[in-house]
């Protein structure tokens, strides 16, 4: 019941996200980096996944427009840190998903595009060999 309470209608993640970038719209960056420190550290990994793809939930986004805010915000370190945590889950999905690939190819399908995006957002950013790494990890699966 928690994760359909999370994520269900407004995650609590999108509304720190949603927070920080306007922060740095107005030019606090640090303030925005502590905004997404912040929400990391009130909303526990270990109680609420980062990758909650077999529920259905987007939650995935909500942590790739965080990994954004810290790009955007000058915080790259921590940027690649939360998207390899993020990239590290969702293979680890992927797998799952293309063990059972009868079953789960919509979580698989589901899993690459969202890698997909990370990789990007990653390149986008110059953070080219964690975009690399991303697809190299996910095609190595295949």
């Amino acid at each position: 019941q928690n994760m359909f309470t999370f994520a269900g209608v407004m995650s609590q993640r999108r509304i720190f996200t949603a927070t920080a970038l306007e922060l740095i719209k107005a030019g606090e960056n640090e303030k925005a980096v502590e905004m997404i420190d912040k929400c990391l550290k009130v909303i526990p990994v270990e109680n609420f996944p980062l990758d909650m793809i077999i529920y259905g939930f987007n939650n995935e986004h909500d942590i790739i427009s965080m990994i954004e805010a810290y790009y955007m915000a000058g915080a790259g370190a921590k940027a690649s840190a939360l998207c390899t945590k993020l990239a590290d889950s969702l293979l680890s999905s992927a797998e799952f998903f293309l063990d059972h690939y009868d079953y789960g190819k919509d979580s698989f399908d589901r899993c690459y595009k969202v890698l997909s995006y990370l990789a990007a957002l990653a390149e986008e950013f110059g953070d080219s060999t964690l975009a690399s790494s991303v697809i190299e990890r996910f095609n190595a699966m295949l």
